[in-house]
């Protein structure tokens, strides 16, 4: 029962992404989220390279899509993946959210699932040297101080956000899946 929830799902979902102004969305969306991840720590630099520093747009738009060059360089490859996947599945469910407030309502998007997901993938990011900024802060107040731990458990926010967010973009796929049949018949 719950595999052919699951391949009903996905094929609404991959129905919304065939069109192209969703795909758009999914790929400016998971852009912009992992943007959000790789740089937040960084935002003083990114607002003086973007508004102003004297470079051309196509500079300023390489100096963004390096980060992403330098991925797999910076980070470990299990949180490099996490990031990486964190952000597309953002982007999908972003892609389904818009698709769901335009054509069926605010009242069927799943909110849950998607807020924690979220929640999740800040607390994974970190500096490009360790990876825990963010963490550490929160997580020295109450003892834990091994930076190996913090990092190793960022790697997992990840992996758990990217989780919820997928468990998100199942929730909409059904809830575009069960209107698409309705409207159908």
């Amino acid at each position: 029962m719950l595999r052919i929830k699951i391949k009903h799902s996905l094929i609404a979902v991959g129905r919304v992404l065939a069109r192209p102004k969703y795909a758009i969305v999914a790929v400016a969306s998971a852009f912009l989220m992992g943007s959000i991840i790789l740089w937040a720590l960084n935002l003083d630099l990114v607002w003086f390279i973007l508004f102003q520093a004297p470079l051309g747009i196509i500079d300023k738009f390489s100096f963004l899509v390096g980060a992403y060059a330098g991925l797999y360089t910076i980070y470990t490859s299990a949180q490099s993946t996490g990031i990486l996947l964190f952000s597309v599945v953002f982007g999908i469910n972003i892609a389904l959210v818009v698709y769901t407030l335009r054509n069926i309502g605010f009242s069927n998007i799943p909110k849950k699932s998607g807020f924690s997901g979220m929640s999740m993938a800040v607390l994974s990011g970190g500096c490009a040297a360790c990876g825990v900024s963010i963490l550490a802060p929160l997580l020295a107040s109450i003892g834990a101080t091994s930076v190996v731990f913090i990092q190793q458990l960022s790697v997992v926010f990840s992996w758990v956000g990217a989780m919820f967010v997928g468990y998100s973009i199942y929730k909409l796929g059904q809830v575009v899946g069960y209107v698409r049949a309705k409207s159908l018949n």
